[in-house]
């Protein structure tokens, strides 16, 4: 059975791609951060810090995807959408094998605005900013960390999350690159080579009706609030090498 992971930093248009592809692509079993991502995400923060956990984790996670895989019908491509993965990135290539990997990239400036909107689901959004371990961030702190605001903790985040996803490059079967701007914010053309794009690195054709699948409803906004300001001199200074790599140029 083959397995494609989706990984991103979030706000990625994940939950629009989860309900949305197995309506339309036959042959895709699509999970989105299934239960237990959490409890994930937080353990691999903490092995961040404390440089422990690595057989815990690459158990955990190998263990999870063989049993949502198990007795799913042959020929079924099994697709997890996680960003909550991005602690324990480097740990898939030994959990996934053949590992088939879709990694799904958002400016920073749009990024920033949109998590710090969001900030977490449910209940969860009151918390999230005081509760240890929950939000990935670097290990060890960089230079000026205390001194930085929400956005530049935020940009710090974006950052190592896409580092960690990119690193897996040259260790996986595939990697796939695509930003959400050409997903779901670019022309037509633009978007229906993305898709392409998207769906060659899952094993499927073009269904004949793409219209569904070019729909940019969020599926899952951040609620409303005031904007916030993200001074491009700070994007330049933490995520600069990035953004040209990633096809967005100059800030």
């Amino acid at each position: 059975m083959d397995t494609v992971m989706v990984l991103s930093a979030g706000r990625t248009g994940t939950v629009f791609l989860t309900r949305t592809l197995p309506d339309h692509v036959p042959g895709l079993h699509v999970v989105h951060e299934p239960p237990g991502s959490r409890t994930t995400l937080v353990l691999g923060n903490v092995r961040a810090w404390s440089g422990l956990g690595d057989g815990l984790l690459r158990s955990r996670i190998a263990s999870g995807i063989e049993r949502r895989r198990a007795g799913l019908p042959e020929g079924t491509t099994y697709v997890e959408i996680n960003p909550m993965l991005c602690p324990a990135a480097d740990l898939l290539p030994d959990a996934v094998s053949p590992l088939r990997l879709v990694h799904l990239v958002r400016h920073p400036v749009g990024w920033v605005r949109s998590i710090r909107a969001f900030k977490a689901s449910g209940w969860r959004r009151h918390v999230v900013d005081h509760a240890p371990f929950v939000t990935p961030c670097p290990w060890p702190r960089p230079e000026g960390w205390g001194a930085l605001d929400d956005v530049g903790r935020a940009l710090w985040r974006w950052r190592v999350c896409n580092e960690n996803i990119e690193a897996l490059a040259p260790r996986a079967d595939r990697y796939v690159r695509l930003t959400y701007e050409d997903l779901f914010r670019g022309d037509r053309a633009i978007r229906l080579r993305a898709l392409e794009v998207l769906l060659d690195a899952l094993g499927r054709p073009m269904p004949d009706d793409v219209a569904p699948l070019l729909g940019a409803e969020a599926a899952n906004p951040a609620p409303p609030g005031p904007r916030v300001d993200v001074d491009p001199a700070l994007v330049e200074a933490i995520c600069g090498p990035f953004l040209t790599r990633y096809g967005y140029g100059a800030t």
